[in-house]
């Protein structure tokens, strides 16, 4: 399990929120973190519910999970076609929805995980990633606000670090709300 799924259920334990019998839905399904997210929530015996670009009134699905987290991909191709990965790779007999999101899907989410971010290109500096890092964590925290979100803020984009501290300054919420727990590229 990656460290960083394992840490989310952590902090949704170290948090109070019973998982058991609860409904969560998982905006996003990357293989380092939206995937192993949505298997721990249902080996924890959520009800799991994973959205894509297909979603019908995704909003309303979003509202009706007493757990929500999002992992937003800006390439919505890719998001579609990791949606079927994840349905393929389901066990027969388990019932679970996949889909793609919007930020739209935030705004009733009680956890909102930000894993978007830039490769570090061959010959990049950590610095010159920073800054196209800092740029994409301005654009995806002021859409996130824009859905009206009001939650708990968990970021796991490289350099977690300086990103947690941008995104809880962008936000406004206070440090009890705003979380950065590092990836496997660590």
């Amino acid at each position: 399990v990656p460290c960083t799924p394992a840490g989310i259920i952590e902090i949704l334990r170290r948090s109070g929120v019973a998982m058991q019998g609860a409904r969560a839905v998982v905006i996003g399904r990357s293989d380092i973190v939206g995937k192993p997210v949505a298997m721990l929530l249902l080996h924890n015996h959520a009800t799991v519910t994973i959205c894509h670009s297909k979603t019908r009134d995704l909003p309303a699905v979003a509202r009706e999970g007493d757990i929500l987290g999002a992992a937003i991909r800006a390439n919505r191709e890719k998001a579609e076609a990791e949606s079927q990965d994840i349905l393929q790779g389901m066990p027969l007999g388990k019932s679970v929805g996949v889909y793609a999101a919007d930020y739209e899907g935030c705004a009733d989410a009680e956890i909102v995980i930000l894993t978007a971010g830039a490769k570090q290109k061959p010959g990049e500096t950590r610095v010159e990633l920073l800054d196209r890092n800092v740029a994409i964590t301005r654009s995806i925290v002021g859409s996130i606000l824009a859905s009206g979100f009001a939650g708990i803020l968990l970021v796991v984009t490289n350099p977690v670090d300086i990103l947690t501290h941008l995104a809880w300054k962008l936000s406004g919420f206070p440090e009890s709300r705003v979380f950065g727990s590092g990836t496997v590229l660590d």
